[in-house]
């Protein structure tokens, strides 16, 4: 297999990855496929076998040497600076986890789950340094969390429901305040780089959303329907690509609301990330490269 200059073996992968996860400096990245994740970096073949998946394909890349992995109901810190390396396991306290979010500096780890019977609609924050627990946060109505993400510099912490409520979470005081959103469950969200606002899915909506004082910016709509699987913003800040489920990726410029980019691909796809001038969208058959509004890089057997 190769894309845009990634080589992996067929034997090793057994299938198409599903998903691939990007530390911000391009030093390293991690490959999952086949119910297991794998350690790349660039001009290197993979560095190893990390953790097996019995379930969730959840990670969360902390800093430049870190990330944490869900092992069912476990969250996993792991040093992949040289070799990977475990730091510790612990149990996660919210369930069967679904998600992960964490500032830049990686300080600590907010994760929830969707195990009614232990901890439907809990939050819980770690401390990534030692296994120890920060807070757990169960909100007003307990609805499940679809939607997790932390503010960049690690001053709140928002959880969108599937009853299209937020929660949001001040980290410096540990004070939690809920509001309705939207009328459709809440799909996913990402925070713009600076901390100041949050772009949410909801159904076939882009929704921009002030954090300061929790109010709505715009709304972002072509009409043409489709469900926004991701969202992420552009570096400066300026802009926002969304994700639909049936296989588009559409950009947004968000001061005018107007779409200035739409790509149709036949696949399913599931997350996006923007680093500098290119996306990344993982999909039904493996990650997909964007660059300047056209496919840069495909997974392709070689």
């Amino acid at each position: 297999m190769n894309m845009d200059g990634i080589a992996v073996d067929d034997a090793e992968t057994d299938s198409y990855p599903k998903r691939l996860w990007c530390e911000d400096s391009g030093e390293w990245a991690v490959l999952g496929a086949n119910k297991r994740a794998f350690l790349w970096r660039p001009g290197e073949s993979l560095r190893g076998l990390l953790l097996d998946f019995a379930g969730n394909w959840t990670i969360e890349i902390l800093d430049r040497r870190r990330l944490a992995a869900v092992d069912e109901n476990h969250i996993q810190i792991w040093d992949v600076a040289a070799d990977p390396v475990r730091l510790f396991r612990c149990d996660a306290r919210v369930g069967n986890v679904s998600m992960l979010a964490s500032p830049l500096d990686g300080r600590w780890l907010a994760s929830t789950g969707n195990d009614y019977h232990d901890g439907w609609g809990n939050v819980s924050v770690w401390s990534t340094s030692d296994p120890s627990w920060i807070a757990v946060f169960s909100g007003q109505d307990r609805n499940v969390v679809s939607a997790l993400v932390a503010d960049p510099q690690g001053e709140w912490l928002v959880a969108g429901d599937v009853r299209g409520c937020v929660r949001t979470i001040d980290m410096r005081t540990l004070e939690e305040s809920s509001m309705p959103l939207h009328g459709a469950a809440i799909e996913c969200a990402a925070p713009r780089p600076d901390g100041s606002l949050v772009a949410f899915g909801a159904d076939s909506d882009v929704v921009i959303w002030r954090v300061e004082d929790k109010s709505l910016v715009r709304m972002l709509n072509t009409r043409q329907g489709g469900l926004i699987a991701a969202v992420a913003w552009s570096p400066d800040g300026t802009r926002v690509a969304a994700v639909r489920a049936a296989g588009s990726l559409d950009i947004w410029d968000v001061a005018s609301g107007r779409l200035t980019a739409r790509l149709r691909l036949d696949c399913t796809l599931r997350s996006v990330s923007w680093r500098g001038d290119l996306i990344t969208m993982n999909g039904s058959r493996g990650p997909v490269l964007v660059r300047g509004g056209a496919v840069a890089g495909t997974w392709t057997r070689g």
